[in-house]
């Protein structure tokens, strides 16, 4: 029985260190947990904005939310890059520089998407009016009214709008990270 102890041991200290966190992701986490309900309504308001691609004017009212959201967060070179082609949306583009960096990333992401049926929703809902449910509607999720604190978004709710997306159930298409 003694042997075991130090691979018991020895399993326990590895498993501890493998789910140590880095001071960047406790970082990332703090800055969620004090800012839930300002991200929420950030993107609760941009659900809220038509996005069908036949749309040019919320097309347009989506690009500038975007540059907007990316001038916020520090982002350079933010414009707008329109296509020679006819009836193309255009790209919002953007540049962040890290010093000593020997590698580029591209993040891609498309705001425009498929026209939507309003009649074809469950339960009455609009497709650009986000709303949020204590759970998924096949779970019988209720509607309620978005918290406007820090702690109160639980890991069940459910955004209901077109182009939410996970952890709230995804309908359509805004693939839009920032924050």
């Amino acid at each position: 029985m003694k042997r075991k102890q130090p691979l018991t041991l020895l399993a326990l200290a590895m498993s501890t260190s493998s789910f140590s966190q880095t001071p960047e992701i406790i970082s990332i986490r703090k800055y969620r947990e004090e800012n839930t309900a300002a991200i929420m309504k950030e993107y609760v308001d941009f659900l809220s904005i038509p996005n069908t691609a036949n749309d040019a004017a919320g097309l347009k009212s989506n690009t500038e939310f975007i540059m907007r959201m990316m001038e916020q967060r520090g982002i350079q070179k933010v414009q707008l890059l329109e296509a020679n082609t006819p009836n193309t949306p255009p790209v919002v583009y953007g540049e962040v520089n890290t010093p000593g960096a020997t590698q580029t990333l591209i993040f891609y992401a498309h705001y425009d998407g498929q026209p939507v049926n309003p009649a074809q929703w469950a339960k009455g809902l609009q497709p650009f009016q986000p709303r949020l449910y204590t759970n998924a509607l096949d779970k019988n999720g209720e509607p309620i009214p978005f918290p406007t604190d820090n702690k109160s978004f639980l890991p069940d709710y459910r955004i209901y709008g077109s182009s939410a997306m996970a952890p709230c159930t995804r309908v359509a298409r805004k693939k839009l990270y920032l924050g």
